[in-house]
């Protein structure tokens, strides 16, 4: 079996709209390539409270970036050889309060992690869609 570990983790960073669930389906053809999302931005998040106004707290979960983290053994004993995180921003635009915006938060620790994982950007045209006539 292969050891697999965050140098086998690729971060596809997204907005909602740019196609990026299609990608990961693309993706999850790959007999080779596993895929994941939300692990980072949703791994601390608490449930959201009946209040609206009420405080939830957050902050990203980094620990995908950590050896030994428990995706890359349920990989590994599927045969997978690399891994594809989605990380979304927007979806749960906000958390509490507009302070707790999850786009406010970096989505990578630290510089290595950038290095180690190839992160892949998706974008959009900030307008909204026009209907086709």
């Amino acid at each position: 079996m292969h050891t697999l570990s965050v140098r086998d983790l690729r971060i596809f960073v997204a907005v909602p709209r740019t196609a990026s669930t299609l990608f990961m389906r693309v993706m999850a053809q790959n007999p080779a390539v596993g895929v994941t999302s939300r692990n980072i931005i949703m791994g601390n998040m608490v449930p959201r409270p009946a209040d609206p106004a009420a405080h939830r707290p957050f902050r990203p979960d980094y620990s995908i970036f950590e050896p030994g983290h428990l995706i890359y053994e349920i990989a590994a004993k599927m045969g997978k050889r690399i891994i594809v995180s989605k990380e979304e921003f927007g979806n749960d635009r906000f958390t509490g309060n507009e302070s707790l915006n999850e786009c406010n938060f970096p989505m990578f620790p630290n510089a290595a992690a950038i290095r180690a994982t190839k992160p892949i950007f998706g974008f959009r045209r900030p307008e909204p869609c026009k209907p086709l006539t």
